[in-house]
């Protein structure tokens, strides 16, 4: 699966609502036990257009290397978050977002790190800051 401009537009329509601020980004899922922190996946993220939710995409970086296409996807509702924690790295144009929301009755933990300079994205810098605009927003 090539990561191009075309390939995060065509993933966040399946979703069926409409949507802005989508960016590339590198997901930890820390939900599970053996769960490293390590950034072992990778997606779209994006906040839909009502700003009531985030909705975002995760593939496996060995799938990637195997050819596999297939992907979770994900929503992440404003009402259902618990904690937000955004950082900006010291030197590089880097944001972490660590995500604890309660969803179907369990805790999920995400951490994303978004990256205003990616190749091969053109808006992802406007796009960044925008959704990082969003939840900060969420946080108080």
């Amino acid at each position: 699966m090539a990561v191009i401009n075309e390939t995060m537009y065509g993933e966040l329509d399946t979703f069926g609502v409409g949507y802005e601020f989508p960016a590339y980004c590198m997901i930890s899922n820390r939900c599970g036990f053996i769960s490293s922190g390590r950034f072992d996946k990778w997606g779209f993220i994006a906040a839909d257009s009502n700003d009531e939710s985030i909705i975002f995409t995760e593939h496996s970086l060995m799938g990637a290397l195997v050819g596999d296409n297939g992907g979770e996807k994900n929503t992440i509702y404003q009402i259902s978050v618990e904690k937000i924690k955004i950082s900006k790295a010291l030197l590089l144009p880097n944001y972490t977002v660590d995500i604890v929301y309660r969803s179907e009755g369990k805790k999920k933990n995400y951490r994303f790190s978004l990256n205003t300079k990616v190749k091969g994205f053109p808006e992802q810098e406007q796009n960044v800051h925008g959704l990082i605009t969003l939840l900060k927003k969420w946080a108080y």
